[in-house]
This record gives C-alpha cells, structure tokens and sequence, in this order.
C-alpha cells in the first residue's frame, strides 16, 4: 500500500478537469464523487470506469439528494428587496415569524425604530 492515503471529494463533472492531480501513483486516493443528476449507467459500471480512468484505490458515489428537507426549512418567503423605506412593524413580524432567525424581536423592534428616527432627521 502506498504511504500517503488522500481523501478527494468532487462533483462528477469536475473530475476530468482535475484528472492530473488524482491520478498521482505517489498516493493511496480514496475519492468520493457527487453525482447531482440520474444516469443510466448503473452505478457499478460508473464506479468501475472512475477508478480505471482516474486510478484511484477506491470510489465512493454520493448522490444529491433530489428534495433537501433542511434547505427547505430555512427557506422563507420573506422579500429582503423591499425598499427600506417600506419596512414598518408587519413586515418584522412576518420576517420573525417566517424566519429562523436568531435575532430576538425586540432587537429587530430597535432597529426598525433606529431607522425610523434618521429617517425622520432626513427630511
């Protein structure tokens, strides 16, 4: 066995573009390839051609999954492009609520009354 073990990860589609860099025979490559679309190769014949055309001593497919749950949890539909002039208490409150936010609602109460008051020096 090779003395130096080396872990890569990379998506499918960048391996070609590093081919030089994991095919070094100094040492022991364990790759882990993400794949983010369906193929239809099977997954064995696809970790048998990555290891023969990259040379590595082991391939492990990880696949994107199709619905993330957590990305979907932190999603809001809170619209951060309305013009700051237009925040008022509704849309704190609609940011706090839709928001997993850490900020406390009295913080986020004191920032909308700080700019509420240079607002009202501007004029």
């Amino acid at each position: 066995m090779k003395e130096r073990p080396r872990h890569y990860a990379a998506p499918l589609e960048s391996l070609e573009s590093m081919k030089e860099e994991i095919k070094d025979p100094d040492y022991f490559t364990i790759l882990r390839v993400i794949v983010d679309r369906f193929s239809d190769e099977s997954t064995s014949t696809l970790r048998s051609d990555i290891l023969k055309k990259y040379l590595v001593a082991y391939v492990d497919l990880k696949f994107q999954p199709v619905y993330d749950t957590m990305l979907n949890s932190r999603l809001s539909s809170y619209d951060p492009n309305v013009p700051i002039s237009n925040i008022d208490n509704d849309i704190i409150e609609k940011y706090v609520e839709e928001q997993a936010s850490t900020i406390p609602k009295e913080a986020l109460q004191e920032g909308l009354d700080l700019i509420k008051t240079y607002e009202d020096t501007e004029d």
